[in-house]
């Protein structure tokens, strides 16, 4: 069917470089760059042909020579086929330095991984706390985020009446106006967990929210541990509400949450990958 293939269209034929091309400027002009998501279900010939281009590109910075060689149906190079030398997959559709320099001219990226974020300290953290009681008007901090998460350990701390923590960090906290008796805001809300999930990306480019190991593994966890375990299980929990949401069944989902879990480019694993998370997307 058009748009499963990766580097042919339907009849078979090598795909285009310029028509391709093209059509990437069409999505740019509607999106506002040319970052086309592999699944792109709107035209998924443009989104696996992206994919390809950037596999390419790998290939073309170890070896140029054998990287813009252009290829057959099976991933062979035309040159050569009679010898029998099966160059690289079909996926890797030549490149030239010409086309590299046509697409980085239209802000392409090689590379959708995001660098993971340089930890705050604990001085940012303050300053951060102080713009979210200046916008929400409360110190209650949803645990889910990174700032509630900081903030709660801060508690940790002072309950525990740390030394260094009592005599140096607790007045700073105070002089801002935070209460350390005021009760701390445990629940969770799906908006909650939706942020964290969005940080999470934001830090580590993908969903691949890691076993943490509580029950058999860690018989002794942390408030910490707990706390990735039930974000871990959130996050995999998603699966089984959509498929019960796609159903029509009772589901924690709704079609604003879904279009919400969609516009992060979030996939909704099937039935048959069930269980802990593997090493791809969630």
């Amino acid at each position: 069917e058009a748009g499963t293939r990766k580097s042919f269209n339907a009849s078979g034929e090598a795909l285009d470089f310029d028509t391709m091309f093209e059509k990437l400027l069409e999505y740019k002009a509607q999106y506002g760059h040319p970052n086309v998501p592999v699944k792109y279900s709107d035209d998924l010939q443009l989104g696996s042909w992206v994919s390809g281009l950037r596999t390419k590109k790998k290939a073309y910075d170890k070896d140029p020579e054998v990287a813009m060689m252009d290829l057959d149906e099976e991933g062979w190079s035309l040159e050569n086929k009679e010898d029998g030398q099966n160059n690289i997959n079909q996926n890797q559709k030549y490149l030239n330095p010409e086309r590299i320099q046509r697409l980085e001219s239209i802000g392409f990226a090689w590379s959708m991984a995001k660098p993971k974020a340089k930890p705050k300290s604990w001085d940012e953290r303050l300053v951060q706390l102080q713009e979210w009681y200046a916008e929400h008007g409360t110190w209650k901090v949803p645990r889910a985020t990174s700032l509630g998460e900081w903030l709660h350990n801060q508690r940790t701390l002072y309950a525990k009446k740390d030394t260094k923590f009592m005599a140096n960090k607790a007045p700073r906290l105070e002089e801002i106006g935070y209460m350390f008796n005021v009760k701390e805001n445990s629940s969770v809300s799906w908006d909650d967990r939706f942020q964290q999930l969005v940080e999470y990306l934001r830090e580590h480019g993908n969903f691949d929210v890691p076993w943490p190991g509580v029950e058999e593994e860690n018989p002794n966890p942390t408030e910490a541990d707990k706390e990735r375990y039930r974000f871990y299980k959130w996050v995999a929990r998603l699966h089984n509400e959509y498929r019960a949401f796609e159903k029509g069944t009772h589901s924690k989902l709704n079609a604003e949450r879904v279009e919400k879990l969609l516009a992060i480019n979030f996939e909704f694993r099937g039935p048959k990958n069930r269980g802990r998370p593997s090493t791809s997307n969630l």
